[in-house]
C-alpha cells in the first residue's frame, strides 16, 4: 500500500511542477548557445549530422561549423521535436494557422540566429522544465531514503523547485539543469548501493554520470567526488579484511561503474573527434584557461551583491546548519557535499569566464545547490517553530528572486541597464546598485519590454481568448496533481499534523480543483469588462517608448564606434545586438554593413547592403538608396 501510494505520490510530483514550469516558460530562446544546440539538433534531424549555421561555431570535419556544446543535448530533444513537428502538420491540415503562431510567439531571429517564432522552438525549449520536475522528485525521493518524513520531505522539496535558482533555469535551454539532474540522480543511486550492494544501482548511478558528461562536459570535474564517495561508502562492507584486501575488493566492486564512466568519456572523445577531428577541447572555452585570481572568483560567487549564490538561492544560506546534524548521520554524504562544492567552487573560481555571463546568476553552481538543501528535510523535521519561520522568510526571498528570472528577459535587462558599456566588463556584479537582482525587480515593476513570458506574451499580443485557452489546460493539471499530490501523502507514515493537513485538503481540494475553471472563466469575464486590452495598449506604448531610447542610445554608440574611433569590431557588435531584437531596424542594417565592408568582411556586408537597399527604396531615402547600389556595383566589379 504504502509503495503503490509513493508510486502515484511521484508521479503527482512531477505534474506538479512540470505544469508549474510549463506555465513560467518563455517559449523561446535568449542566448546563443541554446540555438546552437537546437541548430544541431535541426541538422541531425535533417542530414544525420550536428553542424551550425552561427559564425560563433566551430570550425570542424569538411569545412562545416559544429557547437563545442556537447551533442547529448541536441540528441535528448528528439522526441520533443518530433512531437512538435507532428504537431505543426496536424495543425496546419486542420487550417488552424493561428494556434501554430500562438505557440510559436513573435519571430526574433538576426540572420540564421533564430531565438524564437517557430513552433519546434517552444517544444524543444521544454525540455528542462521537464529535467528540473524529474530533479524534484529525484530530491523528494532521496529525503525519504535518507529518513526524513514525507512532509519535510515535501517542504524542501518545494524550497528547491521554487526558490532556488535550478528552478528559473527551468525556462532555457541551457544544460546546467541536466547537470542538476544527472549529478543529484548518480549520487542517489551509489547512496542505495552503499546500503544495499544491489548491482542495478551501482549500473544506473553509472549510467546517469555517463549521461551527464554527455550533457555538459565541464561536469566531469564531479566524477572524482563521485568515484571517491562509491570507494569510501563501501570500505565498510568488509570489516574483517586488510586495508589492502579491502581496496583490491573495493576496485573490484567499483568496475562495473568505473567501466560507465569509461565508457561515457568515451562516447564524449568519439563525439568531439567526429565533429573536429581531436578528442580535445575546442573553441573560445578552450583557450580561455584558468587565470581569474581566486579571491576574485570566490568572492564573486560567495559575497558579490551581482552573482553571489547565496542571494540567487537565499535558503542555502542555512547549509552550514544543515549539514552539522547531517554530518552526526550520514557523515561520508555530509563530506561528498562539501568536497563537490568545493570542487566546484574552486574550479569555476580560477576559471576566466567565472561569471558565466550573459545568464542570470552563477549558472556554474547550478548543480551544487540540490547537494546543498539535500540535508534540508531532516533540518526542517528537527527544528521548532522559530526556525522554520526563518526558512520560510528566505524560501519567500528565493521564490521572488526566481520569479523576476522568469518573467524578465535577462538580455533585455543587459540592454535596458548598459551592462555592456561597462569597463572593465561585468564590473557591474561587483556594485549594488548594478545588481542584476535589483535590475530585474525594477523591470518587473516598471512592466517593459524585459517582461517576456510566453503566456504574457499570448495576452499582450493576441489577447484574452488565446490567452485562456493557452493557460487552462497546464492550470487545470496543476491543480489536479496538487490534489492527487495531497491524497495520496496522507497514505505514508508520518506525523499527526501531517494527517490533519492531509484530511483537510482530502476534502477542500476536489472541490476546488473542481470550481476553479469556473472561478478563473468569470474572472477573465469580469477583466474583459475593464479594458483590459486598453491597459494592455498602455504597457506597449509604455516600452515601446523605452526601447526606442535603447535603440537611439545603441546607434549612437556604434556611430562613435564606426567612424570617430575607426573602430568596426565594436561597431559590429553593437549594431548586431540590435538587429537581434529589431531585425528590421533600416539604420542598424545599413551601419552593420558599412561596419562589415570597413572591417574587410565584404562578402557578408552584401547581404545588409541588399537588406538596407530594399528599404531605402521602400522609404524614398535616395542617399541611402545611392550609397548602397554604388557599393554593391563596386563589390560586383571586384
Amino acid at each position: 500500500m504504502i509503495d503503490s501510494s509513493l508510486r502515484r505520490m511521484v508521479c503527482w510530483l512531477f505534474l506538479v511542477f512540470f505544469s508549474c514550469y510549463l506555465l513560467l516558460s518563455r517559449g523561446h530562446f535568449i542566448s546563443t548557445d541554446e540555438v546552437q544546440v537546437y541548430q544541431a539538433s535541426e541538422s541531425f534531424w535533417s542530414s544525420l549530422d550536428f553542424s551550425v549555421q552561427l559564425s560563433e561555431g566551430v570550425p570542424g570535419r569538411d569545412g562545416r561549423l559544429y557547437s563545442m556544446v556537447n551533442s547529448g543535448q541536441a540528441v535528448a530533444v528528439f522526441p520533443l521535436l518530433a512531437i512538435s513537428k507532428a504537431v505543426k502538420i496536424i495543425l496546419q491540415e486542420s487550417g488552424r494557422a493561428d494556434i501554430i503562431s500562438v505557440l510559436a510567439g513573435s519571430m526574433i531571429c538576426e540572420g540564421n540566429r533564430v531565438w524564437g517564432g517557430k513552433i519546434e522552438i517552444f517544444f524543444v525549449n521544454l525540455l528542462n522544465s521537464f529535467l528540473t520536475a524529474a530533479l524534484v522528485v529525484v530530491f523528494f525521493v532521496f529525503n525519504l531514503k535518507l529518513g526524513a518524513s514525507p512532509l519535510c520531505s515535501l517542504s524542501a522539496t518545494f524550497i528547491l523547485g521554487l526558490a532556488t535558482l535550478p528552478a528559473s533555469y527551468s525556462s532555457t535551454f541551457f544544460q546546467h539543469s541536466s547537470e542538476c539532474f544527472f549529478l543529484l540522480w548518480s549520487f542517489y543511486f551509489l547512496f542505495e548501493y552503499s546500503r544495499t550492494q544491489n548491482k542495478k544501482s551501482q549500473i544506473f548511478a553509472g549510467i546517469t554520470a555517463a549521461m551527464m558528461i554527455q550533457f555538459r562536459y565541464p561536469s566531469v570535474i564531479a566524477l572524482p567526488g563521485l568515484i571517491l564517495y562509491h570507494f569510501v561508502s563501501m570500505w565498510h562492507i568488509f570489516p574483517d579484511r586488510t586495508s589492502w584486501q579491502r581496496a583490491k575488493s573495493v576496485i573490484k566492486l567499483s568496475f562495473p561503474f568505473l567501466l560507465l564512466l569509461a565508457a561515457g568519456l568515451l562516447l564524449h572523445a568519439i563525439d568531439q573527434y567526429y565533429k573536429f577531428g581531436t578528442i580535445f577541447a575546442v573553441g573560445n572555452y578552450a583557450k580561455e584557461g584558468f587565470t581569474t585570481p581566486i579571491i576574485t572568483g570566490l568572492y564573486g560567487y560567495i559575497f558579490s551583491p551581482g552573482h553571489s549564490i547565496i542571494l540567487f538561492s537565499p535558503p542555502i544560506l542555512l547549509a552550514p546548519w544543515f549539514l552539522r546534524l547531517f554530518i552526526r548521520k550520514f557523515r561520508f554524504e555530509a563530506y561528498f557535499i562539501l568536497f563537490q562544492t568545493v570542487v566546484y567552487l574552486i574550479f569555476y573560481s580560477k576559471f576566466l569566464n567565472w561569471h558565466g555571463m550573459w545568464a542570470f546568476g552563477p549558472r556554474y553552481l547550478c548543480a551544487v545547490v540540490p547537494l546543498l538543501l539535500l540535508p534540508a528535510a531532516i533540518w526542517i523535521q528537527s527544528q521548532k517553530k522559530q526556525a522554520l519561520f526563518l526558512v520560510g522568510i528566505l524560501s519567500i526571498a528565493g521564490f521572488w528572486v526566481q520569479i523576476t528570472h522568469f518573467m524578465v528577459n535577462f538580455w533585455n535587462v543587459v540592454l535596458a541597464e548598459k551592462y555592456l558599456e561597462f569597463k572593465p566588463l561585468y564590473c557591474h556584479l561587483f556594485i549594488p546598485e548594478m545588481s542584476p537582482l535589483i535590475a530585474h525587480s525594477k523591470a518587473l515593476f516598471r512592466w517593459d519590454n524585459s517582461v517576456d513570458m510566453w503566456i504574457l506574451n499570448i495576452l499582450k499580443k493576441y489577447g484574452m481568448y488565446h490567452f485562456i485557452a493557452a493557460i487552462i489546460l497546464p492550470l487545470t493539471v496543476l491543480l489536479t496533481s496538487i490534489t492527487g499530490l495531497f491524497r495520496n501523502i496522507r497514505k505514508l507514515p508520518s506525523e499527526l499534523i501531517l494527517d490533519i493537513i492531509s484530511n483537510n485538503s482530502g476534502v477542500f481540494m476536489p472541490i476546488f480543483s473542481k470550481l476553479f475553471p469556473f472561478i478563473f472563466l468569470m474572472f477573465t469575464a469580469v477583466f474583459g469588462i475593464w479594458n483590459v486590452d486598453q491597459e494592455i495598449n498602455k504597457w506597449h506604448q509604455y516600452s515601446t517608448i523605452l526601447e526606442n531610447t535603447v535603440q537611439n542610445k545603441l546607434m549612437e554608440y556604434g556611430l562613435i564606434e564606426l567612424k570617430t574611433k575607426n573602430n568596426p569590431k565594436n561597431a559590429i557588435k553593437i549594431f548586431s545586438t540590435m538587429l537581434k531584437f529589431d531585425p528590421n531596424h533600416f539604420g542598424a542594417g545599413f551601419q552593420l554593413a558599412r561596419a562589415l565592408d570597413s572591417a574587410g568582411r565584404v562578402k557578408e556586408s552584401i547581404l545588409y547592403y541588399s537588406r538596407a537597399l530594399s528599404f531605402a527604396v521602400k522609404y524614398g531615402d535616395k542617399v541611402t538608396e545611392g550609397i548602397c547600389n554604388t557599393r554593391l556595383k563596386e563589390i560586383g566589379n571586384q
